[in-house]
């Protein structure tokens, strides 16, 4: 018997240092997701998202290790600091305030999707977008980025772009349409600046008619500083998709919906990932030929 128990703790020490091992090796492929576009390998995308779940494991077997005061302690260790940098991007912790940082040259910019100012939902969208500009009003920044932005033609109806000009005092704006439909209704992105714009320019998607990039020279005082913004290609999940994932973990889930609704998802995932990967190498090339400091805003 005790040769039994004895043998049962061999093996879970190596069952126990075989997975740490493999979560050390997926937390260092997240890692290296950061590093490769995704239209070089949409895989490693899938590991990026799953960070949180590889770093967790991995501080699971630290403690787990450091209980039974065994050397394998290491192994996580080693590989989260590895990524520290990692870690300090994705967490992000101060104890500063807002304002501590703030002098007389400071410039606070805004960056919001602002969903067409709840522009489908009839029964009370006039509210909400009342609402939002009364938000906007009170946060009064230097200068507005607005994607899923929405603006009508016809004078005295869901009024935007007149409306936000006068509220935010930013009389100064750029927009970037991929949308005209009948009657007046443009949709795209948009930028309200309190300062003088000197120069804009737009950057076209070639692989999605749907999602672009505009940007602005600001002139501050003796200084000027180009603002992007820009709306990446997004998922597109539909309702069957959002019920699918909600529906997970039920048990009368059937195998071949499961099966069914699982690809589906990750084909959507792949689709976007490499999509966004070729817009990213877009606005970074316009970034890198910038003659002025850079600030880039959207919904990524």
């Amino acid at each position: 018997m005790k040769k039994f128990f004895s043998f049962i703790r061999y093996l879970s020490k190596r069952i126990f240092l075989v997975t740490n091992i493999i979560a050390a090796l997926l937390l260092l492929l997240s890692y290296l997701s950061t590093y490769v576009n995704p239209t070089e390998s949409n895989l490693l995308p899938f590991f990026g998202m799953a960070y949180p779940v590889f770093l967790l494991a991995n501080i699971f077997f630290i403690f787990l290790w450091s209980w039974r005061k065994k050397k394998f302690v290491y192994i996580s260790i080693i590989t989260i600091v590895i990524g520290f940098n990692h870690l300090a991007n994705f967490f992000q912790i101060s104890f500063q305030s807002a304002s501590d940082g703030l002098n007389k040259n400071s410039i606070s910019v805004m960056q919001y999707n602002v969903r067409l100012f709840d522009w489908y939902n009839w029964t009370g969208n006039i509210k909400t977008r009342n609402e939002m500009f009364k938000m906007l009003q009170k946060e009064n920044c230097d200068i507005f980025c607005f994607q899923e932005f929405v603006y009508h033609e016809e004078k005295g109806f869901f009024e935007t772009r007149d409306t936000l000009t006068k509220i935010l005092d930013a009389k100064n704006y750029y927009e970037g349409y991929t949308h005209l439909v009948r009657g007046g209704h443009h949709f795209g992105i948009a930028i309200f600046s309190k300062y003088p714009i000197i120069n804009k320019a737009a950057l076209e998607f070639g692989n999605d008619i749907n999602n672009n990039c505009i940007y602005i020279d600001v002139k501050i005082k003796e200084d000027t500083i180009r603002i992007y913004n820009t709306h990446l290609s997004s998922i597109r999940f539909q309702k069957e998709d959002y019920q699918f994932i909600d529906s997970l973990g039920v048990k009368d889930e059937n195998v071949k919906e499961l099966k069914d609704g699982g690809i589906r998802i990750i084909k959507k995932l792949k689709t976007a990932f490499i999509k966004r990967g070729s817009q990213v190498d877009i606005i970074s090339e316009s970034i890198k030929k910038s003659p002025y400091p850079v600030i880039l805003c959207g919904d990524f």
